[in-house]
């Protein structure tokens, strides 16, 4: 960890906003937590949160109780409790819906998928596998997903992506995100899925996807 050095807080602005840049973070992306971000800039925690708090107020960012720091505007319909319209329910619940979801749009992304949509993809693997610490590795995951969502076209089903991903991002559902003991077949289940996807392999991608989501089932729940 970088010894905390606490720049002026507007050279830590200009640092943070070349780093959303840099890493081309797409919009409504979750960011990684405070800590790792104070660990990265070699600042205090208090420094990262007080520069994040202007650029949410400028509009770069947005965050929410419960649920992260985001890239780009709040959405309108996001307010101080969570989306309304947010039904009750459980981890389980939202992993099955994943089951079922997540697998058509592996398939829609290898008929739709262009040049922009694999760079992306391939960005996403590329910072996994240099990811230093489970946090980024997450979070890396979490924006590979959302670039295959995207890939299918079709922007209601990215829509309702979106909607299913801010369940997962409440502190509840965040506690399954955590390491396990089989990250490195999660790793090997998405260079999978994004190669059928790059071959245009649509029931190769839509298999590929539904066995890692799978996997991630297994892990969480034991079944």
């Amino acid at each position: 960890m970088k010894k905390p050095t606490n720049p002026p807080q507007p050279e830590l602005l200009r640092q943070l906003q070349a780093y959303l840049e840099q890493d081309r973070f797409s919009d409504q992306t979750r960011l990684p937590s405070e800590r790792l971000l104070a660990e990265t800039f070699g600042v205090t925690r208090n420094r990262i949160r007080g520069s994040l708090r202007k650029l949410a107020a400028q509009g770069v960012i947005w965050r929410h109780v419960g649920m992260g720091t985001f890239v780009g505007k709040q959405p309108a319909d996001i307010g101080g409790n969570g989306t309304p319209g947010m039904v009750p329910t459980s981890p389980r619940e939202v992993m099955d819906a994943r089951v079922i979801y997540e697998p058509m749009l592996a398939r829609l992304a290898a008929f739709n998928a262009n040049d922009n949509d694999y760079r992306e993809m391939q960005l996403c693997l590329d910072k996994m596998a240099a990811a230093p610490a489970w946090p980024a590795w997450a979070s890396w995951d979490g924006r590979l997903h959302r670039a295959i969502a995207k890939a299918s076209g079709n922007k209601m089903l990215l829509a309702m992506f979106d909607t299913l991903q801010m369940y997962r991002n409440r502190d509840v559902f965040r506690a399954l995100d955590r390491p396990f003991q089989g990250i490195d077949m999660a790793s090997k289940d998405h260079r999978a899925v994004v190669a059928a996807i790059r071959e245009r392999d649509a029931d190769g991608a839509e298999a590929a996807m539904r066995q890692h989501i799978l996997s991630l089932r297994r892990a969480a729940f034991g079944d």
